[in-house]
């Protein structure tokens, strides 16, 4: 089971002419850890991995919307394309630490 990025502040909502990216930073609110805990929880009754994917999307708690130039989410949960191939590295590397894919070659 894989986490959804936290979900604070909507692109759609926060950027335009006026904004900057800064504008559209997220934050890990509580509701988004309760999920989580129920989540992680659930998984682990099942037999199932539970991946935590924050540090993949947030830095201290605050999720920027763009990585340089790159937008992270396209709604609240759903990762862009261009994120997908920046962070490909990393999620695979992730997925194969917890024994989910082979290790990368």
């Amino acid at each position: 089971m894989l986490a959804p990025p936290p979900s604070d502040v909507n692109i759609d909502e926060c950027y335009n002419l006026l904004s900057s990216p800064v504008d559209c930073v997220s934050e890990v609110r509580g509701q988004w850890r309760g999920m989580r805990d129920a989540e992680a929880a659930m998984a682990e009754e099942m037999g199932a991995t539970y991946v935590d994917s924050r540090d993949w999307f947030c830095a201290d708690d605050r999720c920027p919307a763009f990585v340089d130039e790159t937008l992270v989410k396209v709604d609240l949960v759903h990762f862009s394309q261009p994120y997908q191939r920046l962070m490909q590295a990393a999620f695979t590397e992730r997925l194969a630490t917890l024994g989910i894919l082979p290790p990368p070659s």
